[in-house]
């Protein structure tokens, strides 16, 4: 039997004749069950090496529901199958791809001698600038991390991609105290704010105290550090954000293979969108739901801010005022939370479309 779909939904043509479906009924044959034939096809691609046209066919034709797209003369899926892979040590490294900035962290022991290690396991924590800080996670008695908490300080810096020999270098497992900026190409420089090293060609630094840090288990720790300094290459400081991420020319670690070869890449082709307007007030509606007592003047100005991010902000500001022992958002109040948390800075990201 032959089975071809054609471009016009409402036709379908088996053995050469021509069946037009009958509104909210199956198509019928006395020879042929169409129905469970083509059902067969949709599961079974093995089934369907007779299929001789290519069509978009929705599964609600089947009496089934959401849309399949039948490619090819063999019907092969649109997708490969997916299948599970054992988790091992390293998995985010070894079996997937999940592509980070490489990093160079340096500090310095109780003696001042300077210690740097290759961290991509870092990332921001905080996006305000009343307290910026970046959370980093490695073993809790690495050298690295073991400076950190003991003098509190330490240095992020970003390797351009032409010292992966350096931080290979920082890689090797060297014996307590002793300086991997020795065998190294980069060249430390005194930082601005703290003791810890700054690596003159990173394009761009962060100089950063500890805050607090946090034991996952008995091997791991994450650490918390305040952004006390950012620094960026003078001749970076007014171009646009692809050259930008061009000249800071970042190391991306891909991963390696048995712990041994690592795969690095650099930025190539900058994609830029522009996110669009929300839906407007009279498209969708956003509901708020209030537990504490609201002053007037506290409403007027949630009025101010963005339906689509009020409940969040209502939340935040019932969330501290019930944490601080009061029930009332006054209007004092609420105005020094949206001085805190959403400075125009941040308001400016949002676009009600209006």
């Amino acid at each position: 039997m032959t089975v071809a779909l054609s471009s016009d939904f409402g036709r379908f043509f088996v053995q050469g004749s021509m069946f037009q479906p009958l509104p909210g009924a199956w198509l019928e044959s006395p020879n042929v069950d169409l129905k469970s034939t083509l059902a067969r096809c949709l599961v079974t691609p093995a089934r369907c090496a007779d299929i001789s046209s290519v069509s978009p066919v929705w599964h609600s034709v089947l009496g089934l529901c959401g849309p399949i797209l039948l490619k090819g003369e063999n019907m092969k899926n649109k997708f490969p199958a997916k299948k599970s892979v054992p988790i091992k040590v390293f998995w985010y490294s070894d079996r997937i791809v999940w592509p980070k900035t490489v990093t160079i962290i340096t500090t310095v022991n109780e003696k001042g001698v300077p210690n740097a290690a290759p961290l991509s396991g870092i990332m921001h924590y905080d996006n305000l600038d009343k307290q910026p800080r970046v959370m980093l996670h490695m073993r809790k008695f690495a050298h690295t991390m073991q400076n950190i908490c003991n003098t509190g300080e330490f240095v992020v810096n970003f390797p351009p991609y032409e010292y992966t020999d350096d931080v290979l270098e920082a890689c090797r497992f060297y014996p307590k105290g002793v300086n991997e900026l020795d065998y190294m190409r980069m060249t430390p420089i005194p930082s601005q704010k703290v003791k810890p090293p700054t690596l003159a060609e990173s394009r761009q630094v962060l100089e950063c105290t500890l805050d607090q840090f946090h034991d996952l288990d008995e091997s791991q720790r994450h650490a918390i550090g305040n952004v006390v300094n950012i620094l960026v290459d003078e001749d970076l400081l007014d171009v646009s954000r692809p050259e930008l991420c061009k000249g800071v020319d970042p190391t991306i670690t891909l991963g390696d293979a048995g712990r041994r070869y690592f795969h690095w890449t650099r930025i190539g082709d900058i994609k830029v969108d522009e996110v669009q307007s929300p839906p407007k007030e009279e498209e969708i509606r956003y509901s708020v739901q209030m537990d504490l007592e609201w002053q007037a003047g506290a409403l007027k100005k949630l009025e101010d801010v963005p339906s689509f991010i009020r409940t969040m902000v209502v939340e935040m500001a019932e969330h501290i005022v019930t944490n601080e022992g009061d029930a009332v958002v006054t209007d004092a109040r609420f105005q020094r939370l949206i001085d805190e948390y959403t400075p125009p800075e941040l308001m400016d990201r949002f676009d009600t479309g209006k």
